[in-house]
């Protein structure tokens, strides 16, 4: 039985605990979080699943009235639990496969259960690997801009280096004033966050999906401005962030097939109108 944090994660949801002759789940969550009162007196928060059967459950020496209550709710579902000597099974309770395993969930998320499509279209297209990668953390929310890297300490200021405001992805890429201009030269209207600019209404002949691997090189190229003013305090303007992003598309427009190779053309088109 391998080590858990805390006696009470024998309750881990990806654990199938045998019960006599059936199987069962124990509760959804960890019993550490269900049962924080009690946890907090733990004097051995690493201790495993048999050693706490075992040897019982190690607390100090007085309780308060909460996480005394806790103990017993926590040895009732400890008497219903009975182990064999034999590791761990974890299954899958939805998908096809049974065996859990990262790449069984992936698949599940991705095109058996609740399909991401946003992450399908990113890694379907034929932009480049690392347009794929920076749109999947930009859709995902996870782009290290000044907020998220303050969050976890990486950063002394959560402002933007040009305009002073809290660097938040939307306001990086919609709001600031670079990014508005490029947005007001492309006119795609008022636009509130990147899921908006995504969605925005292609022109006419370009398919939605060329529309949007036309626009996830746009914002990169503003992610490329924005650090060219972090790191080498170059600045960039709205006319060379387009132009940028239409020379990408021409060197990229190899990797397209040849009925999407005209629609991209087109976004490259109206890009370079715009600079």
């Amino acid at each position: 039985m391998s080590p858990v944090r805390g006696w009470q994660e024998e309750a881990a949801a990806v654990i199938k605990i045998v019960c006599r002759d059936s199987v069962r789940w124990l509760p959804g969550c960890a019993l550490c979080f269900q049962f924080e009162a009690l946890f907090s007196h733990s004097t051995r928060p690493n201790a495993t699943v048999a050693g706490v059967l075992r040897d019982d459950i190690s607390l100090q020496p007085r309780l308060s009235a909460v996480a005394a209550s806790e103990l017993e709710a926590v040895q009732a579902v400890l008497r219903s639990v009975h182990l064999y000597p034999r590791a761990d099974r974890r299954i899958m309770p939805w998908g096809p496969e049974t065996r859990f395993s990262s790449r069984a969930v992936y698949r599940v998320l991705s095109l058996h259960g609740c399909t991401d499509l946003t992450s399908s279209e990113i890694w379907a297209s034929r932009i480049p690997s690392k347009i794929k990668v920076f749109a999947r953390l930009l859709t995902g929310g996870r782009l290290s801009t000044r907020v998220n890297l303050h969050a976890k300490s990486c950063s002394p200021t959560p402002s933007c280096e040009s305009c002073g405001a809290d660097e938040t992805i939307d306001y990086l890429f919609i709001t600031c004033t670079r990014a508005a201009e490029v947005w007001g030269r492309l006119s795609v209207g008022s636009l509130r966050c990147v899921g908006e600019a995504l969605s925005s209404a292609p022109p006419e002949s370009v398919s939605r999906s060329c529309w949007r691997d036309g626009l996830f090189v746009l914002l990169w190229q503003v992610w490329k401005a924005r650090n060219g003013v972090v790191f080498n305090r170059q600045q960039c303007d709205a006319s060379a962030v387009l132009q940028k992003a239409s020379d990408d598309l021409l060197i990229w427009s190899r990797r397209f097939h040849d009925h999407e190779l005209h629609q991209l053309m087109v976004v490259r088109t109206l890009l370079l109108a715009c600079a």
